[in-house]
This record gives structure tokens, sequence and C-alpha cells, in this order.
């Protein structure tokens, strides 16, 4: 921008090249180059889509607004009010034909500027008017992606964000409702992010009653956070609702109010009701509704298809005579055979149901944008089921931060809470002094693994770890001071842990200052050609940045999550480094995290030579996420899944090990072998967005 001022010009192409390697991640800056730019077109286009996407997620109004208006001249129009664009052909998921400067549809940037206009705006979405773009596709978009979830719901300004939102989304719903094969998209609005925010009752500034049904029967289960009477009316649409249920909703006024599609309550009130409804209450999950329920059913004025008449007819015949309490209390066989034959008739549940075409597309819709992070990694969609889709970010605008400074909350971890059952770690404890114990390892460590759904089992002694590995996922060795177990020797130690490596298996060695890292380089030489040394002062906090800097780590999927990581009270050196490469470096300026990746000849592993924070300074910044980020990482399942092997177990060929191929997989659908890449997801070149 400076540049610019003082009159000289910018190659926009060198800016893209550079822009690719790098993102940029100051949003208010770009919004400075944007102001002085002659061409802020040129300036938009040199951006990697996603991370243009990225910025204009995170504001301000001032560059979401410049967003918005580029691609709105830039796309002329071309596209309709579910954000998709009138090109059959064009790519929506992406967004990089529309970066280009063609016709091919609103990309992902579009989305996410608009969308923070509109959770910073006003209801009458003013600011999304001024830079010309339609509320509804906005909405749209958000509903089907459902980000900003933390930050809508528990973020300081959530509270007016809810009451804005709540009443834009009310007046495009009503809108919408008024459209020919428009119930079905505002269904829709509130079908992920937006359910807390479902107001009912047009008479009260929420959407009308009208919407109730549709957004019923859009799915069952029901959503939790959609309101009580749309829970009950998903459950009784899928006859599931109880006869209790049906009672306590009778005197609704929603039963009179079911058909209201504008402002005016008291004028479209009915005496009918819902053909829908009547199916579910007519076949409620514990018998025939209450005596009730029956005669206000027949008394009502509802609407049935021709083809049914001669049915109902049969039913009101049968029951028409009936006249007193007691009699009618009889009649519920009856009723109850009659009510049947006319749900079957009705086929009610079959005709609200979402069409298979329309929910294969959203889903896929969904699968493609949780990707986009994850591409770089695995092509896969089923590293969905394990990895969280902030795997490798740690700088999230609108995550809300703990006391560290880093982003609060286990969705930004590197796996998923419970993902990982059926894996297990074993730990070789061999060093009990100065309050490190079992109960202490089981109590933080152990505790934060179990959490992702390991299985922890812990042993103290060589021979005892030796003959525990072939049960194991990924290996935890942490050294002491002395040898324990003279009947196993370190060669044997070594060979055992490099066979484990061979077989594709991650492995974590923890070791601290002098002279705890025994059995670390009793295993590191033969299986990366490295040795630990020294005794240097800690306790500082590493920083994200590069890794190979005083007091800074670097961007990996180990660092998932992570600004600020505590580096250990006192700590030991790789020297030499062998084939590791460094993570992070001490406040003592040397290597004090390294790693090394899988390959065709042995499984990932990492080096920390400072194993006391996991027991004294357990509390310190990041510590809890670093150690379940770099159990999920050395279990390798982006890499299986990119290789096609088994998700558990010995994957690569060491040698005297062919006939153990695949012999420990999964018992559940998780770990089975068959793990090849999901065709459903398009194919689209690693972006570079993750730096591991």
């Amino acid at each position: 921008a400076d540049a610019l001022r003082r009159g000289l010009a910018i190659d926009w192409g060198e800016a893209q090249r550079a822009w690719a390697a790098r993102f940029v991640t100051d949003a208010r800056a770009l919004d400075r180059l944007l102001s002085v730019c002659a061409d802020p077109a040129q300036c938009l286009r040199a951006l990697h889509p996603d991370n243009l996407a990225l910025l204009a997620d995170a504001g301000p109004a001032s560059l979401a607004r410049k967003i918005c208006e580029h691609f709105r001249r830039d796309m002329d129009g071309n596209f309709d009010g579910d954000g998709k664009s009138t090109d059959a052909d064009a790519n929506h998921g992406d967004g990089r034909a529309g970066a280009q400067g063609g016709a091919a549809g609103p990309p992902e940037a579009y989305f996410a500027a608009a969308w923070f206009l509109a959770r910073h705006g006003s209801a009458d979405a003013r600011e999304l008017r001024d830079a010309g773009v339609d509320a509804r596709s906005v909405l749209l978009w958000a509903s089907l992606h459902g980000f900003h979830r933390a930050a809508l719901y528990e973020g300081r300004d959530a509270a007016a964000q809810q009451r804005v939102l709540a009443e834009l989304l009310a007046r495009e719903a009503t809108a919408l409702l008024d459209e020919e094969g428009g119930a079905s998209a505002a269904a829709a609005l509130y079908a992920d992010l937006f359910a807390p925010l479902l107001r009912l009752g047009a008479h009260r500034g929420g959407a009308p009653y009208a919407l109730a049904l549709e957004v019923a029967s859009s799915q069952h289960p029901p959503r939790q956070d959609w309101p009580p009477l749309v829970q009950f009316l998903s459950r009784l649409l899928a006859g599931a609702a109880t006869r209790a249920e049906a009672d306590a909703w009778y005197t609704h006024e929603f039963w009179h109010l079911h058909a209201s599609r504008a402002h005016s309550a008291a004028s479209e009130r009915s005496n009918s009701l819902p053909p829908a409804a009547v199916g579910g209450l007519l076949e409620l999950a514990d018998g025939p509704p209450s005596l009730r329920w029956q005669l206000r059913i027949l008394r009502s004025e509802t609407h049935v298809p021709d083809e049914c008449v001669m049915r109902v007819q049969r039913l009101a015949d049968a029951l028409k005579v009936i006249d007193g309490e007691e009699e009618i209390r009889l009649a519920p066989g009856v009723f109850r055979d009659r009510a049947l034959a006319m749900l079957r008739a009705l086929g009610t549940r079959a005709a609200l149901a979402l069409p298979p075409q329309r929910s294969r597309i959203l889903a896929e819709q969904r699968e493609r944008f949780y990707m986009r992070n994850l591409r770089s990694i695995t092509a896969s969609a089923r590293i969905l089921q394990y990895y969280n889709v902030y795997a490798g970010v740690a700088d999230l605008p609108a995550a809300e931060l703990d006391k560290y400074k880093n982003p609060k909350g286990p969705k930004y971890d590197l796996g998923k809470d419970g993902a990982f059952r059926g894996f297990r770690v074993l730990i070789g404890h061999f060093y009990l002094g100065e309050g490190q114990t079992e109960d202490e390892l089981r109590a933080k460590p152990g505790a934060a693994l179990e959490g992702k759904g390991f299985t922890v089992r812990v042993v103290h002694s060589e021979r005892a770890f030796v003959d525990a590995l072939d049960d194991a996922d990924v290996a935890w060795l942490m050294s002491a001071h002395e040898w324990v177990d003279p009947a196993c020797t370190p060669e044997e130690l070594a060979a055992a842990v490099s066979q484990f490596h061979k077989s594709g298996r991650g492995v974590a060695i923890f070791a601290d200052n002098d002279p705890f890292y025994v059995q670390a380089n009793a295993v590191l030489q033969s299986m990366c050609g490295a040795r630990l040394v020294g005794d240097t002062p800690g306790e500082g906090v590493l920083e994200r940045g590069d890794g190979s800097r005083r007091k800074r780590f670097g961007s990996h999927l180990v660092t998932s999550g992570l600004s600020f990581l505590y580096e250990g009270m006192t700590l030991a050196y790789p020297k030499p480094l062998g084939t590791l490469q460094v993570l992070a470096t001490s406040s003592d300026y040397n290597p004090v995290i390294c790693f090394m990746d899988g390959s065709s000849d042995g499984g990932r592993v990492l080096v920390d030579c400072a194993f006391t924070k996991l027991f004294l300074e357990w509390d310190s910044a990041g510590t809890a996420r670093y150690v379940t980020n770099l159990t999920v990482w050395l279990l390798g399942i982006d890499e299986r899944l990119n290789r096609g092997a088994s998700l558990q177990g010995v994957y690569l060929t060491p040698p005297s090990m062919g006939s153990k191929i695949g012999a420990a997989v999964d018992e559940t659908n998780e770990g089975t072998p068959d793990a090849e890449p999901d065709e459903s997801v398009d194919e689209v070149v690693a972006d570079g967005s993750v730096d591991a």
C-alpha cells in the first residue's frame, strides 16, 4: 500500500506466486491495499481463492464489502437464489473459476464476505443491500455449511447477533413460503447452523406456523436445538410420538394457525388440521390417540386428497352414530383399523420426505466444504471421521481463546473426541520419581488420550514394553536415567522398536535433561542416527513461526490449534540430528521437538526433549492438545488412507513380517482395511493451506 501511494507499480503475477506460497493473514492490511489500488480486481485475483475466503470471513466490514462488490460485478449476477451458478457445470465448491473473473458462480470468498456482513449487520440487511448481495442466498449458504457456531452462540456479542439474524431469517423464510417450491428452501434455512434461531408465530415477529411442518418433515430424529413444537412434530410425522406428547400439545395455537403464512394471525385461524399431522396422530407409537383427539380429527375440516375420501367417509360412518362418552370409549379398536388404512392411502411420510437426490446433493456439498482444509492431507473424505476440519490450522480469528491465547475447544484439536476407539497406545514409563507416578500419567496424558477414544496401556520395564509392542498401534517410550530391567538388553529394545517402526506404526520418544535419555538413546541411533545430550534451561513458552528459530515451533499437524506451547522445565537436545527434522527450537537455541515423516521405510517418529511437562507442568500452554495431536499424527491415518491400507496395525512389510500384514485390524467399521479414496469427493489439487 505504501509503495502504491509513492507511485510505484506492483507485479501482480509475482504477487500471486508469493501469496500462493505463503498465505496473507492480515485482513486489515489487505483492506488498506485494496483502497489504494488503481484496479482492486487485479489484487483480488492474485490471492488464492481459499486464502481470500479466509480473509473475507475475518472481516473487517469494509473488506467484506469490497469483496462482495468485486464478485458481484465480475459474475454479473449469473447465479440463482440458492447460491448456485446458472451454469450447470460451474464449480461452486472451491470458487476458483469465479476468482479468475469468469461467470462460473459465486466463489467461497463472496459468500464468506457476505456472511460476515450478515453476522455483523442489522436485521433489515442494509449492509447486504448496499453491497448488492441477496440476503437469502447468503443465509442459505451459511445454513448449509454451518460454520461460526461458537461465535454465534457463545461469543461476546452472541445475543445481539442472534436477535438480528432471527429477524432476518424469519423475514426470508416468510417470503420463501409464498414462492412456488420455496417451502423446502425455507426449511433448509434452519437445518443446521440456524436451527436454534427458529422463532415461530408471525403475529409475534417470528416465522409463520406453516414453516413448522416444513422444518419438522425435513429430518428425523429432530434436532435438539429446534423449538419443542418442531421436535414434537418431527416425531409425530415419523410415527414416533406418544399419546402423552400429543395430549400435551392439544391446546397449542399451532393447530389453528398451521396454515398461517402472513403477519396477520387472526384472519388465518382455521378449524382444519394439517393432513400430515393427522396421519401421525392416527399412528402414535403407543396406540390410538386419546378420546379428545379422536373427536377433534372427526370434527376437523381437514382437506383430504380425492382418492382417500372414501376411506375417510368409512371412518366417519363407523363413529358418527356413537353418542356419549361411554360408547366412544369402545371405539378405539375400530377407529385404529380405519385410521391406519387412511394413513396408508395418504402416504404422508413418503410425500414429505426429502427427495433422495436432493439429500445426496446437500451431503456432497457439505462434505466438499469440510474437506477444503484437508485436501492437502488426503483426498479421502473418510478422514472426516477422525480429523477435525481445522487440522493444521491455528490462526482462527473467530475462535474463543484460552488463557494462553490458544483456540478454545476440542474442535480445534487434530483428532475428534471419541473417534479413536479400538486404537491402542502403549506407554513405556521407565522413570517413577518426582511426582511422575503411573497415577499421574493416567490422570493427565492418559485421560486426554482416552477422551479421544484411545485405549492406554502402561508398563514400567523394558522387557514388558518389548513384549507388548505387537498389540500397539502407537508406542510412547519415556526415558529414565538408568536401565530398569536387566532381563532385556539395549540391543533387544532397539531391535523391537525398530521392527515396530518399520511395520508402519508411529513411535513417540520422550526424554529430558542429562541423564534422562538412556532408553531413548538405545533406540534413536539405529532408527534415525540421532543421539540426545545436554542439560539446558527451559520454562519458556514457544510461539508459532519458523521452527528453526529460537522459541518458535513450525506449522504441522502436530501443532494444530496451537499458537503457543510450553517447552518444558529442563531440556536435552539431539546431537547429531540424524534424519530427524526440527519442529521446535528451545529458548536456549537447541532443537526441543523433532520429527520424522512416515515413508516406505517406516512409520512416523516424534522426539520430545522435555517430558516433565507431561506431569509437573501439565496445565501449561497447549500441552494437552499437543499430546493428543502428536498421538493422532503418529497413527498416520491420513497416510494409510492415501495408500489404501488398513487403518490399524501393520501396513508396511518389515523384514520377516510378511505373514503379519493386516493381522491387527480394528473390528469396528472405522478400522476396516477397505480404506479406498472416496470417489464422491471432487479431485482438487492440494492447495498448501495446511503446512504439514
